[in-house]
Protein backbone atom coordinates (compact mmCIF):
# COMPACT_ATOMS: atom_id res chain seq x y z
CA UNK A 1 0.00 0.00 0.00
CA UNK A 2 1.28 3.02 -0.36
CA UNK A 3 2.67 5.33 2.00
CA UNK A 4 -0.55 7.71 2.34
CA UNK A 5 -4.05 6.70 1.54
CA UNK A 6 -5.36 9.52 -0.29
CA UNK A 7 -8.44 7.83 -1.72
CA UNK A 8 -9.39 7.10 1.67
CA UNK A 9 -8.46 10.41 3.15
CA UNK A 10 -10.26 12.25 0.41
CA UNK A 11 -13.62 10.09 1.40
CA UNK A 12 -13.51 11.75 4.79
CA UNK A 13 -13.80 15.13 3.51
CA UNK A 14 -16.84 13.51 1.31
CA UNK A 15 -18.66 12.25 4.47
CA UNK A 16 -18.09 15.37 6.38
CA UNK A 17 -20.02 17.27 3.90
CA UNK A 18 -22.59 14.85 3.05
CA UNK A 19 -23.28 15.14 6.77
CA UNK A 20 -23.27 19.02 6.64
CA UNK A 21 -25.31 18.42 3.38
CA UNK A 22 -28.19 16.60 5.79
CA UNK A 23 -27.97 19.36 8.31
CA UNK A 24 -28.90 21.85 5.66
CA UNK A 25 -32.10 20.30 4.95
CA UNK A 26 -31.76 20.40 1.85
CA UNK A 27 -33.83 18.06 -1.10
CA UNK A 28 -34.20 17.01 -4.63
CA UNK A 29 -37.97 16.77 -5.92
CA UNK A 30 -39.52 13.65 -3.90
CA UNK A 31 -36.94 13.32 -1.53
CA UNK A 32 -36.73 13.59 2.11
CA UNK A 33 -33.09 15.03 3.66
CA UNK A 34 -30.45 13.24 3.22
CA UNK A 35 -26.46 13.13 4.43
CA UNK A 36 -26.53 11.49 8.16
CA UNK A 37 -25.00 8.24 6.61
CA UNK A 38 -21.79 10.16 6.21
CA UNK A 39 -21.76 9.10 9.74
CA UNK A 40 -21.17 6.06 8.69
CA UNK A 41 -18.85 6.05 6.23
CA UNK A 42 -16.80 7.98 9.01
CA UNK A 43 -16.84 4.79 11.28
CA UNK A 44 -15.89 2.49 8.50
CA UNK A 45 -12.83 4.32 7.68
CA UNK A 46 -12.18 4.35 11.41
CA UNK A 47 -11.90 0.78 11.64
CA UNK A 48 -10.21 0.72 8.75
CA UNK A 49 -7.51 3.02 9.75
CA UNK A 50 -7.10 1.99 13.27
CA UNK A 51 -6.58 -1.96 12.30
CA UNK A 52 -3.73 -0.18 10.11
CA UNK A 53 -1.79 1.91 13.16
CA UNK A 54 -2.19 -1.61 15.19
CA UNK A 55 -0.67 -3.46 12.19
CA UNK A 56 2.06 -0.92 11.35
CA UNK A 57 2.56 1.51 14.77
CA UNK A 58 0.55 0.76 17.65
CA UNK A 59 3.03 2.21 19.84
CA UNK A 60 1.33 5.23 22.65
CA UNK A 61 -1.88 4.33 20.39
CA UNK A 62 -4.66 6.12 22.84
CA UNK A 63 -2.56 8.82 23.70
CA UNK A 64 -2.14 9.46 19.96
CA UNK A 65 -5.81 9.11 20.10
CA UNK A 66 -6.48 11.38 22.93
CA UNK A 67 -3.93 13.55 21.42
CA UNK A 68 -5.67 13.72 18.27
CA UNK A 69 -9.49 13.99 19.90
CA UNK A 70 -9.17 16.09 22.65
CA UNK A 71 -8.11 19.89 21.88
CA UNK A 72 -10.70 20.65 19.53
CA UNK A 73 -13.47 18.35 21.23
CA UNK A 74 -13.01 19.90 24.20
CA UNK A 75 -12.58 23.33 23.06
CA UNK A 76 -15.80 23.38 21.48
CA UNK A 77 -17.52 21.49 24.23
CA UNK A 78 -16.64 24.33 26.79
CA UNK A 79 -17.27 27.15 24.58
CA UNK A 80 -20.82 25.99 24.11
CA UNK A 81 -20.85 25.49 27.80
CA UNK A 82 -20.17 28.79 28.10
CA UNK A 83 -22.19 29.78 25.57
CA UNK A 84 -25.13 28.14 27.28
CA UNK A 85 -24.25 30.07 30.42
CA UNK A 86 -24.31 33.12 29.23
CA UNK A 87 -27.07 33.19 26.68
CA UNK A 88 -29.46 30.28 27.77
CA UNK A 89 -32.17 31.70 24.98
CA UNK A 90 -29.69 30.71 22.00
CA UNK A 91 -29.47 27.14 23.15
CA UNK A 92 -32.40 24.03 22.54
CA UNK A 93 -31.95 21.49 24.55
CA UNK A 94 -28.50 22.56 25.75
CA UNK A 95 -28.16 23.20 29.36
CA UNK A 96 -24.87 24.48 31.41
CA UNK A 97 -25.21 22.51 34.06
CA UNK A 98 -21.76 21.10 35.57
CA UNK A 99 -22.31 17.07 35.97
CA UNK A 100 -23.35 16.97 32.06
CA UNK A 101 -20.06 18.69 31.45
CA UNK A 102 -17.98 17.02 33.10
CA UNK A 103 -19.83 13.73 31.69
CA UNK A 104 -19.51 15.31 28.12
CA UNK A 105 -15.35 16.03 28.70
CA UNK A 106 -15.11 12.47 29.56
CA UNK A 107 -16.96 11.08 26.87
CA UNK A 108 -19.91 9.03 28.90
CA UNK A 109 -23.31 8.82 27.39
CA UNK A 110 -25.97 10.71 29.21
CA UNK A 111 -29.66 11.28 28.68
CA UNK A 112 -30.39 14.67 28.64
CA UNK A 113 -33.69 16.69 30.42
CA UNK A 114 -34.95 16.33 26.88
CA UNK A 115 -34.70 12.80 26.87
CA UNK A 116 -31.76 12.75 24.00
CA UNK A 117 -28.97 11.13 24.74
CA UNK A 118 -26.26 13.61 23.07
CA UNK A 119 -23.50 15.39 25.19
CA UNK A 120 -23.66 18.87 25.20
CA UNK A 121 -21.83 19.20 22.21
CA UNK A 122 -24.10 18.08 19.94
CA UNK A 123 -22.65 16.07 17.17
CA UNK A 124 -20.62 14.53 19.68
CA UNK A 125 -22.55 11.33 20.01
CA UNK A 126 -20.03 9.69 17.43
CA UNK A 127 -17.22 10.58 19.77
CA UNK A 128 -18.53 8.84 22.49
CA UNK A 129 -18.55 5.93 19.75
CA UNK A 130 -14.98 6.39 18.83
CA UNK A 131 -13.81 6.62 22.53
CA UNK A 132 -15.12 3.40 23.09
CA UNK A 133 -13.63 1.75 20.21
CA UNK A 134 -10.18 3.74 21.18
CA UNK A 135 -10.49 2.09 24.70
CA UNK A 136 -11.62 -0.92 23.53
CA UNK A 137 -8.68 -0.98 21.14
CA UNK A 138 -6.14 0.02 22.99
CA UNK A 139 -7.06 -2.87 26.06
CA UNK A 140 -6.91 -5.39 23.54
CA UNK A 141 -3.38 -3.59 22.18
CA UNK A 142 -2.11 -4.88 25.84
CA UNK A 143 -3.68 -8.39 25.64
CA UNK A 144 -2.60 -9.50 22.24
CA UNK A 145 -0.81 -6.85 19.97
CA UNK A 146 -1.20 -9.66 16.69
CA UNK A 147 -5.03 -10.12 17.16
CA UNK A 148 -6.26 -7.12 18.41
CA UNK A 149 -8.67 -5.97 15.75
CA UNK A 150 -10.07 -9.26 16.00
CA UNK A 151 -10.30 -9.55 19.81
CA UNK A 152 -11.64 -5.67 19.12
CA UNK A 153 -14.52 -7.06 16.63
CA UNK A 154 -15.78 -9.85 19.54
CA UNK A 155 -15.77 -7.16 22.23
CA UNK A 156 -17.89 -5.00 20.47
CA UNK A 157 -20.09 -7.83 19.60
CA UNK A 158 -20.59 -8.74 23.25
CA UNK A 159 -20.95 -5.46 24.21
CA UNK A 160 -23.91 -5.03 21.56
CA UNK A 161 -25.47 -8.15 22.71
CA UNK A 162 -25.47 -7.21 26.38
CA UNK A 163 -26.60 -3.96 26.45
CA UNK A 164 -29.68 -4.48 23.66
CA UNK A 165 -31.69 -5.18 26.26
CA UNK A 166 -31.53 -2.06 28.27
CA UNK A 167 -31.63 0.19 25.37
CA UNK A 168 -33.84 3.25 27.26
CA UNK A 169 -32.90 2.80 30.71
CA UNK A 170 -29.58 4.35 30.67
CA UNK A 171 -27.11 6.41 28.01
CA UNK A 172 -24.59 4.13 27.64
CA UNK A 173 -26.38 0.91 26.83
CA UNK A 174 -28.72 3.16 24.82
CA UNK A 175 -26.09 4.19 22.94
CA UNK A 176 -23.45 0.59 22.68
CA UNK A 177 -26.96 -1.47 22.28
CA UNK A 178 -26.89 -0.34 18.84
CA UNK A 179 -25.78 -2.29 16.06
CA UNK A 180 -23.82 1.27 14.54
CA UNK A 181 -21.06 -0.34 16.35
CA UNK A 182 -20.10 -3.18 13.96
CA UNK A 183 -19.42 -0.62 11.48
CA UNK A 184 -16.17 -0.36 13.09
CA UNK A 185 -15.85 -4.35 12.65
CA UNK A 186 -16.76 -3.64 9.13
CA UNK A 187 -13.83 -0.75 9.18
CA UNK A 188 -11.26 -3.43 10.49
CA UNK A 189 -12.53 -6.37 8.13
CA UNK A 190 -12.09 -3.94 4.73
CA UNK A 191 -8.02 -3.58 6.00
CA UNK A 192 -7.95 -7.13 6.58
CA UNK A 193 -9.34 -8.04 3.09
CA UNK A 194 -7.17 -4.57 1.58
CA UNK A 195 -4.39 -6.13 3.22
CA UNK A 196 -4.57 -9.70 2.33
CA UNK A 197 -5.00 -8.51 -1.75
CA UNK A 198 -1.39 -8.33 -3.38
CA UNK A 199 -0.90 -5.08 -5.85
CA UNK A 200 -1.13 -6.95 -8.99
CA UNK A 201 -4.46 -8.27 -8.31
CA UNK A 202 -5.24 -4.69 -6.64
CA UNK A 203 -4.31 -3.42 -10.07
CA UNK A 204 -6.88 -6.25 -12.20
CA UNK A 205 -9.57 -5.46 -10.01
CA UNK A 206 -9.29 -1.13 -10.23
CA UNK A 207 -12.22 -1.24 -12.97
CA UNK A 208 -14.31 -3.12 -10.98
CA UNK A 209 -13.05 -1.33 -7.52
CA UNK A 210 -14.26 2.14 -9.30
CA UNK A 211 -17.25 1.17 -10.16
CA UNK A 212 -18.12 -0.14 -6.85
CA UNK A 213 -17.10 3.01 -5.22
CA UNK A 214 -18.82 5.49 -7.99
CA UNK A 215 -22.13 3.27 -7.11
CA UNK A 216 -21.78 3.23 -3.47
CA UNK A 217 -20.97 6.66 -3.39
CA UNK A 218 -23.69 7.79 -5.11
CA UNK A 219 -26.28 5.04 -4.13
CA UNK A 220 -26.17 5.92 -0.37
CA UNK A 221 -26.89 9.44 -0.43
CA UNK A 222 -29.98 8.30 -3.18
CA UNK A 223 -31.23 5.81 -1.10
CA UNK A 224 -31.35 7.36 2.01
CA UNK A 225 -33.14 10.36 0.32
CA UNK A 226 -36.08 8.31 -1.35
CA UNK A 227 -38.71 8.05 1.16
CA UNK A 228 -39.75 4.64 0.21
CA UNK A 229 -36.36 3.49 0.78
CA UNK A 230 -36.83 4.78 4.29
CA UNK A 231 -40.14 3.29 4.81
CA UNK A 232 -38.61 -0.11 4.50
CA UNK A 233 -37.16 0.57 8.36
CA UNK A 234 -34.14 -1.43 7.54
CA UNK A 235 -31.42 -0.79 10.45
CA UNK A 236 -29.01 1.40 10.23
CA UNK A 237 -25.78 -0.69 9.83
CA UNK A 238 -27.93 -2.42 6.62
CA UNK A 239 -28.87 0.74 4.79
CA UNK A 240 -26.03 2.61 5.22
CA UNK A 241 -22.81 0.78 7.18
CA UNK A 242 -22.77 -2.27 4.56
CA UNK A 243 -22.56 0.48 1.27
CA UNK A 244 -19.82 2.17 3.25
CA UNK A 245 -17.87 -0.86 3.54
CA UNK A 246 -17.59 -1.23 -0.35
CA UNK A 247 -17.21 2.00 -0.73
CA UNK A 248 -14.22 2.26 1.78
CA UNK A 249 -13.18 -1.30 0.45
CA UNK A 250 -13.09 0.11 -2.81
CA UNK A 251 -11.06 3.14 -2.15
CA UNK A 252 -8.44 1.28 -0.79
CA UNK A 253 -8.20 -1.49 -3.15
CA UNK A 254 -8.02 1.68 -5.88
CA UNK A 255 -5.17 2.71 -4.24
CA UNK A 256 -3.15 -0.16 -3.75
CA UNK A 257 -3.84 -0.74 -7.16
CA UNK A 258 -2.15 2.61 -8.02
CA UNK A 259 -4.97 4.49 -8.67
CA UNK A 260 -5.14 7.21 -5.80
CA UNK A 261 -5.99 10.50 -5.94
CA UNK A 262 -3.57 13.44 -6.30
CA UNK A 263 -5.77 16.19 -5.97
CA UNK A 264 -4.43 17.86 -2.70
CA UNK A 265 -7.72 19.85 -2.32
CA UNK A 266 -9.76 16.62 -1.95
CA UNK A 267 -6.81 15.41 0.67
CA UNK A 268 -6.65 18.62 2.26
CA UNK A 269 -10.75 18.41 2.96
CA UNK A 270 -10.03 15.16 4.68
CA UNK A 271 -7.59 16.69 6.79
CA UNK A 272 -10.02 19.44 8.04
CA UNK A 273 -13.18 16.79 7.52
CA UNK A 274 -13.26 16.60 12.31
CA UNK A 275 -13.03 20.58 12.09
CA UNK A 276 -15.99 20.40 9.95
CA UNK A 277 -18.04 17.81 11.62
CA UNK A 278 -17.49 19.74 15.09
CA UNK A 279 -17.80 23.05 13.99
CA UNK A 280 -20.66 22.57 11.23
CA UNK A 281 -24.13 22.82 13.38
CA UNK A 282 -23.39 25.81 14.69
CA UNK A 283 -22.12 27.60 12.04
CA UNK A 284 -25.22 26.77 10.22
CA UNK A 285 -27.45 27.38 13.65
CA UNK A 286 -25.41 31.36 13.04
CA UNK A 287 -26.06 31.48 8.93
CA UNK A 288 -29.90 30.90 10.11
CA UNK A 289 -30.23 33.40 12.56
CA UNK A 290 -27.99 36.11 11.31
CA UNK A 291 -27.80 36.00 7.84
CA UNK A 292 -30.92 34.17 5.88
CA UNK A 293 -33.28 36.87 7.67
CA UNK A 294 -31.20 39.38 5.64
CA UNK A 295 -30.73 37.22 2.27
CA UNK A 296 -33.86 35.13 2.25
CA UNK A 297 -32.60 33.48 -0.97
CA UNK A 298 -29.98 31.95 1.38
CA UNK A 299 -32.14 29.68 3.15
CA UNK A 300 -30.27 26.85 4.01
CA UNK A 301 -32.56 24.13 2.74
CA UNK A 302 -32.11 25.70 -0.94
CA UNK A 303 -29.75 25.02 -3.27
CA UNK A 304 -28.56 28.03 -3.28
CA UNK A 305 -28.21 28.14 0.85
CA UNK A 306 -26.90 24.48 0.63
CA UNK A 307 -23.91 25.25 -1.45
CA UNK A 308 -23.07 28.42 0.26
CA UNK A 309 -23.15 27.13 3.85
CA UNK A 310 -21.15 23.88 2.20
CA UNK A 311 -18.60 26.47 0.69
CA UNK A 312 -18.96 28.94 3.94
CA UNK A 313 -18.13 25.63 6.47
CA UNK A 314 -15.06 24.19 4.17
CA UNK A 315 -13.39 27.58 4.09
CA UNK A 316 -13.69 28.18 8.17
CA UNK A 317 -12.96 24.84 8.54
CA UNK A 318 -9.61 24.64 6.49
CA UNK A 319 -8.87 27.96 8.29
CA UNK A 320 -9.08 26.63 11.45
CA UNK A 321 -7.61 23.10 10.34
CA UNK A 322 -4.05 25.20 9.31
CA UNK A 323 -4.22 28.03 11.89
CA UNK A 324 -5.39 25.97 15.14
CA UNK A 325 -6.08 22.48 14.90
CA UNK A 326 -2.54 21.05 13.02
CA UNK A 327 -0.59 23.30 15.29
CA UNK A 328 -2.26 22.27 18.43
CA UNK A 329 -1.52 18.51 17.88
CA UNK A 330 1.76 18.69 16.18
CA UNK A 331 2.87 21.07 19.72
CA UNK A 332 1.14 18.22 21.65
CA UNK A 333 2.65 15.29 19.75
CA UNK A 334 6.22 16.55 20.60
CA UNK A 335 5.27 17.93 23.96
CA UNK A 336 4.52 13.94 24.77
CA UNK A 337 6.68 12.61 22.64
CA UNK A 338 4.28 10.74 20.26
CA UNK A 339 5.67 12.49 17.02
CA UNK A 340 9.11 11.22 17.67
CA UNK A 341 7.71 7.40 16.61
CA UNK A 342 7.14 6.88 12.88
CA UNK A 343 3.92 8.48 12.12
CA UNK A 344 0.98 6.15 10.61
CA UNK A 345 0.60 5.97 6.91
CA UNK A 346 -3.16 7.30 6.48
CA UNK A 347 -4.22 10.30 9.19
CA UNK A 348 -6.59 9.04 11.66
CA UNK A 349 -10.50 9.93 11.65
CA UNK A 350 -11.74 11.64 14.48
CA UNK A 351 -14.63 10.73 13.98
CA UNK A 352 -15.26 11.77 14.20
CA UNK A 353 -15.58 12.54 12.72
CA UNK A 354 -19.31 11.59 12.58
Amino acid sequence: MPPRINNVQALRGFAALLVVLGHTRFTLPRTIPFGPSGVDIFFVISGFIMAMICNRNPEKFFLRRLIRILPLYWAATLGVYILAMLAPNLMKTTRAVPWELALSLLFVPFFKESGTANPILFVGWTLNYEMFFYVVLAICLAVNRKRAPLLASVVIFVTILACRPFRGRWGFTSLYGQWLMLEFVLGMAAYALVRATTEARARRLRWLAALCAVVAAFGVPVLEGLPQFAALNWDRLIDWGLPAFVLVLSAALLSKGGADTRVQFLVLLGDASYVIYIIHTYVLDGMERLLVPKFPALELSTALGSFVSLAFVTLLSIGIYLWAEKPAVDWLSVKFGTRRIARPEVKDPAESMA
